[in-house]
């Protein structure tokens, strides 16, 4: 009997059926796509369903409902200004390494996208940011099970990653008490071959950093930079014609099942889940700057502990604020993106032609145009305010100085 692992539309690509396959049968293949899907080689299955028993999408693990909300942020400024939101993910690992726990989130790197990294002293400023790619045939499960039977052990991922770890260690028997996990409040995720083609055609994957909200710009502005050996290479906003993310922020790009997300609600995957704060001060009056902030929601009474325990230790900042805040202002505590209306456009496309860049492009045609229309219209009135304010005599004074 040959077994069906789950539809394109539940498949999170987490890699647990590979991870705990006795007869290495199933591995990653790219689909028509350019989607990492996991595929079974039926020579070498053996039908034991054990994938299927596993499989966090066919085998809903229950979360926590929210129990508290804060406002919370690292008061290194450091790290707080280099971080996507508050430095919280940071600040939380820093506190583990400095009492000899172990520490999992993830890196970017341009020639391979996001990759899970045990964190350590020495790679701990990977980690924060942004990494608007998924990391997924990378996921260290073996690495994470020895971890977390050893000691204390931070894990730091998206919902659906945490829900596949919480199902791993309690398969290999690990004390679950050992693993503190952190769930990040996800929009949806794309690709890792997206991200990939996209850097080079942007002529950029050479570059030694990437930052999807880079912190010189300021992060709340959603600049993507590519850094080469400390010079910026490239550098553009959502709005100003950068495909990949402008597609990832219209929900143009994501995989499948991120538009059937079965996390994007009020029970959580982790003690602690971190994101954003888009509605802070709009419920509640505050007393303090909501830039660089990230919204905490505590839900288990292990995850409060680890926030007092930051707090105690004049790490961190926090604020409790009402759960209506997050929950009205966040959508993905209430239901999954809605998939970009030339989503099938895209998709058609890429499978015509295998090049997400021209596929991305002609999708995100009305919104580029819509971008360059108003390039356009501000080149001519600074044209119009310059003819107006430069008198004819200015002008052959600058064009004698160039002559001479």
């Amino acid at each position: 009997m040959s077994v069906k692992l789950c539809s394109a539309a539940q498949c999170t690509a987490c890699g647990l059926c590979i991870a705990n396959c006795g007869k290495k049968a199933i591995s990653f293949q790219l689909n028509e796509y350019g989607c990492e899907m996991p595929v079974i080689d039926q020579a070498l299955c053996i039908s034991c369903q054990k994938c299927k028993r596993i499989c966090p999408a066919e085998n809903t693990t229950q979360g926590n409902p929210i129990k508290t909300v804060y406002a919370a942020w690292s008061l290194d400024e450091d790290i707080r200004l280099n971080a996507a939101s508050g430095g919280m993910a940071s600040t939380i690992c820093h506190y583990a390494l400095d009492r000899g726990w172990k520490a999992f989130g993830v890196d970017f790197t341009p020639d391979q996208g996001a990759v899970f990294i045990e964190v350590s002293s020495d790679n701990l400023s990977r980690i924060r940011n942004s990494k608007y790619s998924y990391a997924s045939d990378t996921l260290p499960y073996d690495r994470i099970a020895e971890a977390v039977s050893g000691g204390k052990t931070i894990f730091i991922g998206l919902p659906c990653q945490v829900a596949a770890v919480k199902k791993h260690i309690a398969t290999r028997q690990c004390p679950a008490d050992n693993l503190f996990s952190i769930d990040l409040l996800c929009h949806g995720i794309a690709p890792r071959q997206y991200i990939l083609q996209h850097l080079s055609a942007v002529k950029a994957k050479k570059g030694d950093t990437v930052f999807f909200r880079d912190p010189q710009k300021g992060t709340r502005n959603y600049y993507f930079s590519v850094i080469r050996n400390g010079r910026t290479v490239y550098s553009r906003k959502v709005e100003e014609d950068d495909v990949y993310q402008l597609g990832y922020h219209k929900a143009l790009i994501y995989r499948e099942n991120c538009y059937n997300c079965q996390y994007t609600n009020t029970n959580r995957m982790g003690d602690l889940t971190l994101g954003d704060f888009s509605g802070l001060g709009k419920t509640k009056p505050i007393a303090y700057s909501g830039n660089n902030v990230n919204c905490v929601t505590v839900n288990t009474d292990r995850g409060m502990e680890l926030l007092n325990a930051l707090t105690a230790e004049g790490l961190i900042s926090i604020d409790e604020r009402p759960i209506e805040e997050a929950i009205q202002y966040e959508h993905q505590f209430i239901a999954p993106s809605v998939p970009h209306k030339k989503r099938t456009v895209f998709l058609e496309k890429l499978r015509e032609t295998g090049s997400f860049e021209i596929s991305a492009k002609f999708a995100l045609k009305q919104e580029r145009n819509r971008y360059h229309r108003a390039k356009y219209s501000g080149k001519l009135l600074l044209q119009e305010l310059s003819l107006r304010v430069i008198t004819p005599e200015m002008r052959r004074k600058v064009k004698g100085m160039i002559k001479g």
